[in-house]
């Protein structure tokens, strides 16, 4: 966990350049283990300073940073976004603790990390939308982490890395 991720003009840029749920072409598929949560990973020309964020995950010398932090080796970054890309969660969203899927579709690559950086400005202990992490073996709760602004999470994506934001969203 990093807090003050991005530098703190860069952050209140992309704080300003962050879409509405009501605009653009967010994906609001509600599936059985969420609600309330929205995704979006084309950018097009109206999106130009998030397109260079993603493109900046994407890029060697992030990836390198973060083979270093973890010693995950050879990273690939997914100009697709498959499974990334802006995630939104509105009031009453939920997110139930699961795994994600360890192969993109189409390339058929190994996904192998998660890097999550929260823009939620003035954020309150009562919204809930905690980061669980879990250990399954032992049905325990190993993390629960806070969605502060700025703040990026970085864990391994294999078959045990459970994570969610169960509980509802009260914000």
């Amino acid at each position: 966990m990093y807090d003050g991720f991005f530098r703190p003009d860069a952050a209140e840029q992309i704080l300003e350049a962050y879409p509405d749920v009501t605009t653009g072409n967010w994906d609001g598929t509600t599936y059985i283990n969420q609600k309330n949560k929205f995704a979006l990973t084309k950018f097009g020309a109206e999106h130009p300073l998030l397109q260079q964020v993603f493109d900046e995950f994407n890029g060697e010398k992030f990836l390198h940073m973060v083979e270093d932090i973890t010693g995950i080796p050879e990273l690939l970054g997914d100009d697709e976004l498959f499974g990334g890309g802006l995630h939104q969660s509105v009031t009453g969203a939920f997110l139930d603790v699961h795994v994600d899927f360890n192969y993109h579709q189409t390339t058929k690559y190994h996904r192998r990390m998660n890097a999550i950086v929260y823009m939620n400005k003035d954020w309150k202990d009562e919204y809930n939308g905690y980061l669980e992490l879990w250990g399954m073996k032992k049905k325990k709760q190993l993390e629960n982490v806070a969605p502060m602004f700025n703040r990026c999470v970085i864990f391994e994506t294999n078959e045990v890395s459970f994570h969610g934001h169960p509980k509802p969203l009260a914000a």
